[in-house]
């Protein structure tokens, strides 16, 4: 009985792992995925926070969505 208890916990911490480490990338790709690009661009510039978030976190979002785009190639 001692036996598969030590599994059961293993495997609830497996699956626990493995849950954290899933919504940990879906956070990532919230963060940079064109509909934040375009509602921070959206943000007036009354609140100093917002400004702020702008000035810091705009260019790293331009950068990392330049990376995504795809660039199309034409054999001519």
């Amino acid at each position: 009985m001692q036996c598969s208890q030590k599994i059961d916990v293993r495997i609830t911490y497996a699956l626990l792992f493995g849950a954290i480490g899933m919504d940990t990338i879906s956070l990532f790709k919230l963060l940079f995925s064109d509909w934040t690009a375009a509602s921070i661009q959206k943000l007036s510039r009354d609140n100093i926070c917002i400004a702020t978030i702008k000035r810091c976190f705009l260019p790293l979002l331009k950068y990392v969505l330049t990376l995504k785009r795809i660039n199309w190639w034409t054999d001519t």
